[in-house]
This record gives C-alpha cells, sequence and structure tokens, in this order.
C-alpha cells in the first residue's frame, strides 16, 4: 500500500471515466510482463466525472531513472523502440480512421466483438511501449538535475526550461497551422475531427467549429502565428546553444538534455493518438450500448475488461455503484490491479487527499517552469465545461492541465497548478507560448478565488494576491 504520509505525486483531479482511463492501468500489468520494468504501486481514482492518479514520488523517480537508463539513452534502444511504438501507431490510426456509426451498426455480434478485440491489442501495445517515455522523464529529469545542480536557482531554471525543452512542434502547434494554412476546411476537419477529445469526453469537431476558429485570428496575426511556429525548432536550438555556451555546460549534460527533451516530446506527441483511439472507444461503446440497451452515461463507468465481457457475453455491471466511487489499484509486486467500489473506494482515497489549509495564506509557492511576472485575474478551472468563461489575459489556476486545456492555456497570461513538475503537460505547453508559469503549489486552488487578483511572480516561484 501506497504510504500517504511520504511525498506523493499525483496526476488529477481532472476530467476523466473508467471507459477512457482504464486501458492505461491495466497496461501496466503487460509493461512489466513485456519489458520486465515495472510502475511503481499505482492508484487511480474516480468520481464525479473526475479523476486522480497517486503514485509514492520517490518511487516514481526511481523507476524513472533505471527506464531512462535503459531505454533513452542508448541511441539504438530509443530508436528501435520508439519506431516499434509507431508501428502500433500506424495500424491503430487506419483502423479508427476506417470505423463509422453505420459500419458498425451492420457487424453480427461475432463480427463487431472482433472488431473491438483487433483494436484493444493495437491500443493495449500503444500503451504499454508508450510507457516508456512517460516513466523515464521522471528519470531524466532528475539525472539532468543532477548534471546542472552546481548553479543557483535563478541559473538553474534558465538552464533548465531551455535545454529540456522539446525541438519538434506539438500537434496542437501542427493543427493550428495547418489551419491557418488551409485551403479546404472540409479537409481539415475529416483530418482532426478529434482535436477537441479529452478524458473526460469525445466529440466529432465541425467543420463549423474549425471556421469559427480560423475567424477570430486575423490576417496579420495569422501570418504572424505561422511564422513563429516554422521558426520554432531554430529557435529552440538557438537558445540551448547559446545556454550551453553562456553557462560552460559540458557535452555529457548536452547529451543528456537532447536524449531527455526527445523523450519528453514523444509522450506529448502520443496526446494525439490518445484522442484518435478515445475516438474508437467511444464509437464502440455506444454500439454496445445501443444493442444491449445502456445508456453512453453509464457505459463511460465500463473498464476495459468490462467492456470486452458485454460484447461478448452480454454481461453488465452496476453502474450507479461505481458512480458512487471507483478505484483501480496497481499493485507491483503482484503485478495485477485491484478495483473497489462506492464508499470503500472513497474511504481508501481520503488519506491521500486530505490538506489542511490556513485561510490566511496569501503567498504561495511552487516550482517555476517557465520564467516571467505578470498580474490578472485568477479563473479556476476545473475543466473542459468552464472553458468559455475564460478570457484573454485570465490567471489559469487549477490542479493541473491536460490536452483539451489547450483552448484556455492560449488565452492564459499565466498558468498555475496545485500538481506537476518540470516535464509535466503545463511546462511543455507554457513554455511553447512563452508564458510564465508555476507547478506543484500543492493549494493554489484551495488558496485562490475565483475573480480575485494576483501577481504571478514565475522568476521567483511566487503567487501573491493583490487588492
Amino acid at each position: 500500500m501506497i504510504n500517504p504520509k511520504r511525498k506523493l505525486w499525483k496526476w488529477g483531479p481532472i476530467d476523466g471515466y473508467p471507459l477512457y482511463i482504464d486501458h492505461f492501468m491495466e497496461q501496466m500489468i503487460s509493461f512489466q510482463n513485456l519489458l520486465k520494468y515495472s510502475w511503481c504501486d499505482a492508484l487511480t481514482h474516480m468520481k464525479d466525472g473526475k479523476v486522480l492518479i497517486v503514485v509514492d514520488n520517490k518511487d516514481l523517480y526511481d523507476r524513472g531513472e533505471n527506464i531512462f537508463k535503459s531505454f533513452i539513452e542508448p541511441d539504438k534502444t530509443r530508436e528501435k523502440y520508439y519506431k516499434l511504438w509507431l508501428g502500433f501507431v500506424d495500424k491503430m490510426v487506419r483502423y479508427v480512421y476506417s470505423l463509422d456509426k453505420e459500419k458498425l451498426k451492420r457487424m453480427s455480434d461475432k463480427e463487431l466483438l472482433k472488431a473491438i478485440e483487433y483494436f484493444h491489442v493495437q491500443y493495449d501495445n500503444f500503451w504499454t511501449y508508450g510507457f516508456i517515455p512517460e516513466l523515464s522523464n521522471w528519470g531524466g529529469e532528475r539525472l539532468l538535475k543532477e548534471g546542472i545542480k552546481n548553479f543557483d536557482s535563478e541559473e538553474f531554471i534558465e538552464i533548465f526550461e531551455a535545454l529540456s525543452a522539446p525541438e519538434d512542434l506539438s500537434f496542437y502547434q501542427v493543427e493550428e497551422m495547418e489551419l491557418l494554412k488551409t485551403e479546404s476546411l472540409e479537409e481539415h476537419q475529416k483530418k482532426y475531427f478529434w482535436i477537441g477529445n479529452g478524458y473526460g469526453g469525445v466529440r466529432v469537431k465541425t467543420v463549423g467549429e474549425f471556421k469559427k476558429e480560423r475567424d477570430q485570428i486575423s490576417a496579420e496575426e495569422a501570418k504572424k502565428k505561422i511564422e513563429e511556429t516554422e521558426t520554432f525548432k531554430s529557435r529552440v536550438k538557438k537558445k540551448k546553444q547559446e545556454v550551453i555556451k553562456k553557462y560552460n555546460l559540458s557535452k555529457e549534460v548536452e547529451k543528456l538534455a537532447s536524449k531527455l527533451s526527445f523523450s519528453i516530446w514523444w509522450q506529448d506527441y502520443r496526446k494525439k493518438y490518445i484522442f484518435i483511439a478515445l475516438h474508437a472507444l467511444t464509437l464502440f461503446a455506444k454500439e454496445l450500448g445501443r444493442r444491449n440497451n445502456i445508456k453512453l452515461k453509464d457505459l463511460l463507468w465500463y473498464a476495459r475488461r468490462d467492456i470486452l465481457a458485454l460484447a461478448e457475453n452480454k454481461i453488465k455491471v452496476d453502474a450507479e455503484e461505481r458512480k458512487k466511487g471507483y478505484l483501480s489499484y496497481y499493485k507491483e509486486k503482484e503485478n495485477k490491479c485491484v478495483y473497489f467500489f462506492g464508499k470503500k473506494a472513497n474511504e481508501i482515497l481520503e488519506p491521500y487527499v486530505h490538506i489542511e489549509v490556513s485561510k490566511d495564506i496569501k503567498d504561495i509557492k511552487g516550482l517555476v517552469v517557465s520564467k516571467g511576472k505578470v498580474k490578472g485575474q485568477v479563473r479556476l478551472l476545473s475543466g473542459a465545461r468552464h472553458f468559455d468563461s475564460f478570457k484573454e489575459g485570465n490567471i489559469l489556476v487549477t490542479a493541473m492541465t491536460s490536452p483539451d486545456y489547450i483552448v484556455a492555456m492560449r488565452k492564459a497570461a499565466a498558468i498555475v497548478t496545485d500538481e506537476g513538475g518540470v516535464t509535466c503537460h503545463a511546462a511543455i505547453v507554457s513554455r511553447e507560448l512563452g508564458i510564465p508559469c508555476i507547478v506543484g503549489t500543492k493549494i493554489a486552488t484551495r488558496v485562490l478565488r475565483d475573480g480575485e487578483f494576483v501577481e504571478v511572480d514565475a522568476d521567483k516561484g511566487v503567487v501573491r494576491k493583490i487588492d
């Protein structure tokens, strides 16, 4: 059992349901079986459409360091597993793009089961080998910190921020640039219909939505954005060389940083294919729901094994009990997941989330991942349904960001989170956007109120309430 009194690493709470999250948990088992390395114990809790994952912080970094040294540092090994992963990605994506509602409706029960099983094999492999960058990043982060530890805090932030930055474009940057350039919104929609997906919900983005998004950007602004995107890689490389020269960093540190920045990019790149896979999971769930008279809102609480059991033997689960609390616990030594539902699931979680916070706190401290200083109005976000109310120049305050937060992040003057580290999603995106970001405050969402004004000093890692 994870000791709640030790330092913990938390992912969430963000929008999420078992239908979209459970593959992640179950493939921890395959990861250990196939690659002979393992995750540490991991607790995943879901309730009210929110998901939270908890692990022991030191255990996570220890596993990550072993995996970074084994799979990312050796050039041939890194290239081998990245190409292997791309092969599974290619099979999965081609299959997902071949699916549609009417095609599934015409299938017999046996054909539908076979289709679901085929997809699951590809998606399972996607996750099993896709864990390599996810785990490696924590280990690579610790190794790079050790390599540049002989600098003061501000120098360290500048060095780490520059050296760990991915050099290749994120899929969001590519999509935005292509949207601004395209002559056919219909073709763009066919290619990127999944861009609005997330662990908390799936929908097909329409041509009209893409048009509205593009129409909000002036020709002059579009030209500037395209130029910034096209020069992104050269600017990142130039910044790295400047920092290496400025601080006389060793070749060993430079090589280590290069491998870490690739691993960070790889992890972020995976999210594109997760969004595409979520579309397929939803199509299958809807068709199974139609055949078995189950609503999608209930199927969201079905795990991977439940979907397969429903498709093969029409076995249903008690979704109402799961909605009260759902907990999956991966046990490393036994290499298995155990499940708890309802009251028991919530009781197990409680020691890991209980935090006492003084009401008199005015300054909040955290980890700087992108430097800068701004003032603005706090907007507390807990999920995608609140994004429409987020205004240009607001300070985004949330437990943590996930890929679907990009809509709000592009408008934000700064980002502040409860959880996260120097390689987390908020860190990566804030550097891309060039905005201040402080993560790992633990208490920002509990101390700051919606609408109040704050100063985010991401040079010193402090968020300060102001009148």
